[in-house]
């Protein structure tokens, strides 16, 4: 409450998450800004709480309780329906989903019947047609709207009204760089080119919303006409090619004197590896054409190990072609087809040992969830019933239905204390931990990057990365599920 979090808000979180007895450091300064109705650049390393502090932040600013139900079509806005309303742009839909279910945790059922007044999500699907969300929009505007760039894009093209650009008061990206995909500082040509020519789709819809409410008078739109939109750009890579991109080319950010807030609360690689130290431990492990593997960091490696990278280029970005040869080559006479038949994950790509590996590491070292990165050019679907095989319980990364619940419920974003339990109670504790460490098996969630980027998995304990990362960035979204 003392930096401006809602009393009813400030309750709800005690409630829902006990264990929170602060906020961080991050959240300590981005909850004021954002109820000062300042822009905010914020870059703080992984599981630091921005997420959620946003959503603090935007939940402090709901007025008055929304209406028990929807109403009808054509209908006007009822007085305590908030006219002020908030844009979330997000990269995936786990992401969105897990804000929803934040919300929820926030304001149950018993006080908040029905979300959607509160916060509505926008997604794209075969059982959600996107006419069908904005007929829903404009019957029920949201308090905060929370959308994939695809399908906010899609919305706006159906029916621009249907986002309430009248209404809104705050656009806020999560996860900016990746969705600006602003050419960084050593881009090539043909990457800028590539990205004036074919903006994604982020960008056009943020170009369009501040060209309808812009930050400064023109010809079209004086002085006293101006509405401004107020910007939050969040990232743990906020890098400088996108804060520039964003102060002087996307237009987003207030020329006044002190309406802009610059949050760099970790704003080099030395002091993020300094932030993260001892939170994660890292293990490079190679595999060999002849299945044998060693650790990349052993300090005394064996010299006649035929252990390898598995591809001099990187397979997240880069397909196969004639310079790169597989580890391990297709049967003779095999297709696509046999092997999409025969159910290996890609045995063009992969040598069994890579998955036998992973099962095996899984099986000594997981308690209860690990999370698998692959390549997005192999099927996870073949990918699960590979690991299936292996006797391992895999699934693709879902967080709609009840994995919600199961898999990101008990997420706890903010400064967090425990009180020592009784040695009585302690001891009734570890023996539940293992009764259920005996019935449960443990899980492994399987995705591609960046779908489970800025998500918060409080039981996870390992990441597995197959292949090669694109990138340093790439590497600490990855890493950063864990250690948060």
């Amino acid at each position: 409450q003392a930096i401006g979090v809602k009393p009813s808000i400030a309750a709800a979180l005690r409630d829902a998450f006990p264990d929170i007895v602060r906020p961080t450091e991050c959240q300590a300064q981005l909850i004021p800004a954002v109820l000062q109705g300042k822009d905010v650049l914020l870059r703080d390393i992984t599981g630091s709480g921005k997420s959620f502090g946003l959503l603090l932040a935007l939940l402090s600013r709901l007025k008055k309780g929304p209406p028990p139900g929807r109403r009808p079509p054509g209908a006007p806005v009822p007085p305590d329906v908030p006219l002020d309303t908030a844009l979330l742009l997000v990269p995936h839909a786990n992401l969105a989903l897990q804000l929803q279910h934040w919300a929820r945790q926030l304001l149950p059922p018993s006080v908040f019947p029905d979300l959607a007044p509160v916060l509505t999500l926008v997604l794209r699907g075969p059982d959600q047609p996107i006419a069908a969300q904005a007929r829903a929009l404009r019957a029920c505007p949201p308090h905060i709207l929370v959308g994939t760039p695809h399908a906010l894009a899609e919305l706006a093209e159906t029916d621009w009204a249907a986002l309430g650009v009248p209404r809104l008061r705050t656009v806020a990206v999560d996860e900016a760089d990746l969705l600006l995909g602003v050419p960084g500082k050593y881009a090539d040509r043909k990457e800028e080119r590539n990205f004036l020519a074919h903006p994604p789709p982020a960008l056009s819809l943020l170009r369009a919303l501040f060209d309808e409410r812009p930050k400064a008078p023109s010809a079209r739109v004086p002085r006293r006409a101006l509405n401004p939109l107020q910007a939050v750009f969040m990232s743990a890579t906020l890098n400088a090619p996108v804060r520039d991109y964003i102060k002087m080319h996307l237009g987003a950010l207030s020329r006044e004197e002190g309406r802009v807030a610059r949050l760099d609360v970790v704003n080099t690689r030395k002091e993020f590896g300094r932030r993260m130290q001892g939170r994660v431990e890292h293990y490079c492990l190679v595999v060999g054409e002849g299945g044998r593997v060693r650790d990349q960091a052993d300090p005394d490696p064996d010299p006649d190990s035929d252990a390898l990278i598995l591809h001099e280029r990187e397979l997240y970005s880069t397909p196969l072609d004639e310079h790169e040869r597989p580890l391990s080559a297709p049967p003779a006479g095999s297709s696509p087809a046999a092997d999409a038949e025969t159910g290996s994950p890609s045995a063009q790509l992969y040598p069994p040992a890579m998955f036998e590996l992973i099962a095996q590491v899984f099986a000594l070292d997981v308690p209860r969830l690990a999370l698998l990165f692959v390549p997005p050019q192999l099927s996870t679907r073949r990918l699960v019933a590979a690991f299936c095989a292996l006797g391992v319980s895999a699934r693709a990364l879902d967080l709609s239905g009840a994995d919600v619940a199961e898999l990101a419920g008990a997420a706890e974003q903010g400064v967090r204390t425990a009180p020592a339990p009784a040695p009585e109670a302690e001891a009734e504790a570890e023996a539940e931990a293992e009764a259920e460490a005996e019935t449960d098996d443990p899980v492994l969630l399987i995705t591609s990057f960046p779908h489970a980027r800025g998500l918060d998995l409080p039981h996870l304990t390992h990441v597995f990365i197959l292949g090669a990362a694109p990138g340093l960035v790439a590497y600490l979204h990855m890493c950063g599920r864990l250690g948060r």
